[in-house]
């Protein structure tokens, strides 16, 4: 059970040896802000405080019992940025393919939005091995992957190893116009969001938001009542879209059967997800929306948390 402080009373003493176990990014992709330590137990404020594998998360980085406090999201959000002295971002985008054939689409499609985004793409030789690959993917730790798989069990072995962002590519190189988004609930909503926008000809499609129901989460009540902490949240993350056009879709029942349904019923183009801690979720659902066959060659945008 989570207490609630006001976090403006409590930022001015914020422990600076905490701030430099959990670095910037990651404080920014979970919104969560460690505060003190006291006999092994160290508070942390978060908007999330059910985010069970962002706890865990911070539980390995701060060698301590994490006991979340809860506070606003844009309380915690402002305090993050007053905090910290975050470094600028060095966004690089790497190709590679473990197949042949695809190896030259998969490069056209990191070209295509690296003109767009105004980033240089390396590109790897599908003669790379994986190991090689995540040494080079930890010599870049902000980096977008661009990649076909062709063994499923490299994505879980990538979702292990490396904290890049992963798109997918699995058909045909053409610009989504309609893209779903899935909403865990929790801060990485955001950064799923912002990526979304450097991808090239967003601002011509249409989003579909699709908030996924976690624990106690995303309530039709909490989602309908404009000053909820979910609604809050919701209007947070459709704020961050611009004027791209968005509709929101409602389903009930477990997390990928909401997903398959809706991917069953609507024709997507692309696919956008956030991990939480080492990505089990998304590796777990995606196995289940291949195997339902609803997302045949789609490509999939999977968002990483930052590397720790």
């Amino acid at each position: 059970m989570a207490l609630h402080l006001d976090l403006t009373t409590l930022s001015a003493s914020a422990d600076g040896d905490l701030l430099q176990r959990v670095p910037h990014d990651l404080a920014a992709y979970y919104q969560a802000l460690p505060l003190a330590h006291e006999e092994g137990r160290v508070t942390v404020v978060t908007p999330h405080p059910d985010n069970r594998a962002a706890i865990q998360v911070l539980t390995r980085l701060l060698e301590a019992e994490v006991v979340p406090v809860s506070g606003s999201e844009s309380a915690a959000a402002a305090a993050i940025e007053q905090l910290y002295q975050p470094q600028a971002l060095n966004r690089q985008l790497v190709s590679w393919s473990d197949d042949p054939l695809w190896q030259d689409r998969v490069r056209e499609t990191a070209e295509r939005i690296g003109t767009t985004v105004g980033l240089t793409c390396s590109h790897l030789d599908y003669g790379v091995d994986t190991s090689t690959l995540l040494d080079r993917l930890a010599q870049t730790p902000d980096a977008l992957l661009i990649c076909r798989l062709s063994n499923p069990q490299r994505l879980a072995e990538l979702m292990q190893h490396t904290s890049a962002s992963l798109l997918l590519v699995r058909g045909e190189s053409r610009s989504p116009r309609r893209t779903l988004v899935a909403l865990r609930g929790y801060g990485s909503d955001h950064a799923a969001l912002l990526q979304l926008r450097s991808l090239p000809d967003q601002g011509q499609a249409v989003v579909t938001v699709l908030p996924l129901a976690h624990g106690h989460g995303w309530l039709p009540d909490r989602l309908l009542r404009p000053d909820a902490p979910d609604r809050l949240h919701l209007d947070g993350c459709l704020h961050g879209l611009g004027t791209v056009p968005v509709s929101v879709r409602l389903r009930a029942g477990d997390p990928s059967e909401q997903l398959v349904a809706e991917l069953s019923q609507e024709a997507y183009d692309l696919l956008v997800i956030a991990a939480e801690g080492w990505g089990e979720f998304v590796s777990r659902t995606l196995d289940q929306v291949i195997a339902a066959g609803v997302l045949p060659d789609q490509p999939v945008l999977i968002i990483r948390p930052p590397a720790a």
